[in-house]
């Protein structure tokens, strides 16, 4: 691992605790603390090493503390403790089945809505259709619907850029590693 990594997740990480804490919390106006710069060095290589994704960890930490703990704030020193890795760690297994039997049953909808003769726009417009914006966004990659899929990607955004799943599903879907 080089330097120039290392303060790559470490820039990844702090930055996505700025962001996660400013949707989370907007009243309050945080801004990054030098002084947490020494437990975000220690957090990043050893997420690293486990090939755990950094965004994903802090959404998935900031979404534990507020779901489960009911606390408004995961603070630095939350996050960045062995005992937030090894819950991530543990949770993550279930997590991705979830995650997968959801898309599974998406695009059963999709594949039920084609056959019935329905365009894959028509899909994609029927709000009444239990279909994540991710999954309208690569339905509408997948059909050429660039224009559509312009319009639907910042709803997807999100979700794009804090779960790895939902990354490989659009590319896996559209057969491309553009997102």
């Amino acid at each position: 691992m080089t330097p120039e990594m290392l303060e790559r997740a470490v820039r990844t990480l702090r930055e996505a605790y700025v962001q996660m804490r400013r949707f989370y919390s907007p009243r309050g106006q945080y801004r990054p603390r030098p002084e947490d710069d020494k437990q975000w060095n220690k957090l990043a290589p050893l997420l690293l090493k486990r090939r755990i994704p950094l965004q994903h960890f802090i959404k998935t930490t900031f979404e534990y503390h507020l779901y489960e703990l009911r606390k408004p704030v995961a603070w630095v020193n939350e996050v960045t403790s062995m005992k937030a890795v090894d819950r991530y760690l543990e949770r993550q297994a279930g997590r991705d089945q979830e995650l997968k039997l959801l898309l599974r049953l998406q695009l059963d909808t999709i594949d039920v809505q084609l056959r019935q003769g329905r365009t894959a726009e028509e899909i994609i417009k029927d709000t009444t259709l239990a279909l994540s914006a991710v999954v309208r966004y690569a339905l509408a990659l997948k059909a050429g619907l660039a224009e559509l899929a312009a319009e639907l990607k910042p709803d997807a955004e999100v979700d794009l850029s804090y779960e790895p799943l939902y990354q490989e599903f659009v590319r896996q879907m559209t057969g491309s590693a553009e997102q």
